[in-house]
């Protein structure tokens, strides 16, 4: 049985009224029976009085029965709320779980994908190799929009506050679907109104992910015809603008009946005309509309079927001062001083420490390996590293506790090495978790080459400002 908590307060509150006024009526006419000179004895209790207080008595026992139900309604509400507090960590701890799970192997389908696409390939092995990676990076969207979904579900959720410029923000994601549009003969359009100059503060991973779930969809149900992405700003406040964005397609369109639960979770709309089947989580949309919301934004979507669809949404953001924002921006990191640094890689899993290898390998690196915390440990205390690259989930001595231990050694100069975590947690709190434990940075699986040379490039030199 489910209980509103509101008006199950209401109906306590109520009862509570109806006791004490029921009590007050007694003591009132008690009183004025007392005034009045009249004091009754046990035996000598006229009518009028004796049904007084039998209606009084039965009043008071009414309204004990009403608590006495209301109170086991409130247990009932009690223990429904802790029942789903459970379920909801246990949920959490599953989709991490499963988030770690599906990154690791993703790494290496991924990594060693990169790896292959910069060796000598005939046109037949090269398609080949895109559908490899076209469907891996199809599977971790899949499992971002799941762990996203959760997040904005149980609202743990943080948005940035750095500066940015959505001119750029916004092309960034045109130019990186562009090749969708291109391979199903999609006309893609941008009209943006605004400068490249214009600098927002906010979080401009959030306003990508949007941009690219509503271009991506409209894509996948587009035919033929075109794709249109239109933005402009409008100032709203001092410093204060409204981004407005639309995404216009020609494509199989929405029916009405379908319009009202579009931005449901696990949405799964009917595209009769469209001649391919589409599937997803039916999340994409719903993570929109968190995002969206959650930053005190609009999100709405106008459709006919057979005539095609535009997605609209707004969101406020404060300006940016652009030379700020410059002065702040970080010179692309040089990795040509990596030759000869000498790297420990941390990992229980043989596939991840050849792909960090071969990786490593490439820019002239030499590489020491460990399948676990203390043998990793062991070989710190031996030898003079440059870096350590470790896993966060291994046996006998994890990658925090290995942190931890390298932090509380005895050598101040071999304890201030830089380590850099490899992870497939997504979450803020093992973020925080790997920091707090001495972790210069964190790298997130699965990785580009790029990725990961910037991150251990970064430890040795300070870029320039």
């Amino acid at each position: 049985m489910q209980v509103n908590p509101i008006t199950h307060a209401t109906k306590k509150y109520k009862a509570l009224v109806l006791l004490h006024f029921a009590l007050l009526l007694l003591y009132g006419y008690l009183a004025n029976s007392y005034k009045s000179g009249f004091t009754p004895a046990l035996g000598s209790v006229n009518e009028q009085f004796r049904y007084y207080i039998v209606l009084c008595f039965i009043l008071f026992l009414s309204i004990l029965y009403y608590l006495l139900k209301i109170y086991k309604q409130e247990n009932r509400l009690l223990h429904s709320n802790q029942q789903a507090i459970a379920f909801a960590q246990i949920k959490r701890k599953l989709l991490v779980n499963m988030s770690h799970e599906i990154r690791t192997p993703l790494n290496s389908i991924i990594g060693f994908s990169e790896q292959l696409s910069q060796s000598k390939l005939d046109a037949k092995q090269t398609e080949q190799l895109k559908a490899i990676r076209s469907s891996s990076t199809m599977l971790l969207n899949l499992v971002n929009n799941i762990l996203d979904f959760s997040k904005y579900e149980t609202y743990k959720v943080n948005f940035d506050k750095l500066p940015f410029f959505p001119f750029e923000a916004i092309h960034d994601v045109v130019n990186g679907i562009a090749i969708q549009a291109h391979q199903k003969g999609v006309e893609l359009k941008t009209e943006v109104s605004f400068k490249n100059t214009i600098c927002f503060s906010g979080d401009s991973l959030c306003l990508k992910q949007v941009v690219i779930n509503l271009l991506s969809n409209a894509i996948k149900f587009t035919e033929s015809g075109s794709v249109t992405l239109k933005a402009d700003i409008v100032l709203v406040a001092n410093r204060q603008v409204m981004l407005n964005v639309q995404i216009i397609d020609t494509g199989v369109g929405i029916a009405a009946k379908d319009l009202d639960k579009i931005f449901e979770e696990f949405a799964q709309v009917n595209y009769s005309l469209s001649h391919v089947k589409h599937k997803g989580t039916g999340l994409g949309l719903a993570i929109c509309k968190r995002i969206v919301e959650f930053q005190s934004g609009k999100i709405k979507v106008i459709s006919e079927m057979g005539r095609g669809s535009i997605f609209s949404f707004s969101i406020p953001y404060p300006l940016c001062d652009k030379k700020l924002f410059q002065s702040k921006v970080l010179a692309k990191i040089d990795s040509s001083n990596l030759t000869g640094k000498y790297i420990l890689i941390v990992d229980d899993n043989k596939m991840n420490i050849f792909l960090a290898q071969t990786v490593i390998a490439n820019y002239n690196m030499i590489a020491d390996i460990a399948y676990d915390g203390e043998e990793a440990f062991e070989l710190f205390e031996r030898n003079k590293y440059d870096l350590i690259l470790t896993d966060i989930q291994m046996p006998k001595m994890n990658g925090v506790q290995l942190s931890k231990a390298i932090r509380s050694y005895s050598d101040k100069t071999k304890r201030n090495i830089p380590i850099l975590g490899v992870t497939a947690s997504v979450l803020s709190e093992g973020c925080e978790l790997y920091a707090n434990s001495g972790m210069n940075d964190v790298v997130l699986k699965p990785f580009s080459e790029n990725e990961l040379i910037d991150k251990i490039a970064a430890q040795f030199k300070q870029p320039k400002l």
